[in-house]
């Protein structure tokens, strides 16, 4: 009987002794399986992100001068402000209607720097430029509304932020417009 009891402390420190040695091996065992799934997750991201920089990469080669072009127009870092004053000019005159004065106003701008917490790359600071051209114009109702329209369809993104007339007797009426245009440094 004594035998049987040595035999069953001696397997029960066995097993103790067992479980004393390898809890600690186990625990860093499982704290490795942890970091090697995070990594797994970490790698299966970057390789998503390295084929949308790939396909990225691939789009913007496949864009074509022309592409470009109407870019750089429709998002500036610079204005050709005799060129835009020609377009305002042919776009009256292709409407029939008459141009009576013009006035042009010097660039103001403002910087808006970025917070530190957000995530932009490249652009810390963003510097914008507007310009007022101010324009009377003589012509009917349509005239106007033809003349406006186009300004709204023109490749240079101008903005039109104020529109006064004066009350006259007949078809033709003085509108005076003031037109913004603006650029990004």
């Amino acid at each position: 009987m004594f035998q049987i009891i040595k035999l069953v402390v001696l397997f029960g420190f066995a097993i103790w002794l067992f479980f004393a040695y390898t809890q600690p091996v186990w625990e860093e065992v499982g704290k490795i399986k942890a970091d090697v799934e995070e990594h797994s997750d970490a790698l299966v991201k970057v390789s998503g992100f390295n084929q949308n920089i790939v396909n990225l990469i691939a789009r913007k080669d496949n864009l074509n001068q022309a592409q470009l072009d109407r870019m750089n127009v429709m998002v500036p870092l610079e204005i050709d402000e005799t060129g835009v004053m020609a377009d305002v000019q042919a776009i009256v005159e292709r409407n029939r209607a008459r141009l009576l004065t013009v006035g042009v106003s010097e660039w103001t701008g403002s910087v808006s720097k970025k917070n530190d917490d957000e995530k932009v790359v490249g652009l810390q600071e963003l510097e914008h430029s507007t310009k007022d051209i101010n324009i009377t114009v003589e012509g009917t109702y349509q005239q106007i509304k033809q003349i406006l329209s186009d300004l709204e369809r023109s490749l240079v993104l101008l903005e039109v932020v104020d529109v006064s007339f004066a009350a006259v007797e007949g078809d033709i009426v003085t509108y005076s417009l003031v037109i913004r245009i603006n650029r990004v440094k």
